[in-house]
């Protein structure tokens, strides 16, 4: 499924020291009533999934809504550089978290996802 939609241009890119980039198993394992245990791929893709803190100011903060909201209508995928993976389509997970910080600043917390 390609998209047309880029990460905003007016928005940083996670900051470094707060990224985790979290593979997500893709077996499956389970005991029958009768005979050995099985495991086997769930999919022949695989799910990745980021999280991340960002430092944003309140304008920031606003057009990250828009684009959530908006543009994405809380469900679309777009286009994002990976720190690693280079340019890959990924999606949230769940609604962002913000927390105060100071005045002007806020940090926000995200989980995106990368389908196969």
């Amino acid at each position: 499924m390609a998209t047309e939609i880029d990460w905003p241009e007016g928005l940083p890119g996670p900051g470094i020291e707060s990224f985790r980039d979290e593979p997500t198993s893709n077996v499956v394992r389970f005991a029958p009533d009768v005979g050995p245990r099985k495991v086997r791929r769930r999919m022949t893709g695989r799910v990745r999934r980021c999280a991340f803190d960002m430092l944003l100011t309140t304008a920031q903060l606003d057009a990250l809504e828009t684009f959530f909201y908006e543009t994405l209508a809380e469900a679309l995928t777009f286009n994002w550089t990976h720190p690693r993976l280079g340019s890959i389509e990924v999606g949230f997970v769940e609604p962002f978290k913000i927390t105060g910080v100071s005045g002007e600043m806020h940090r926000v917390s995200m989980n995106w996802e990368k389908l196969p």
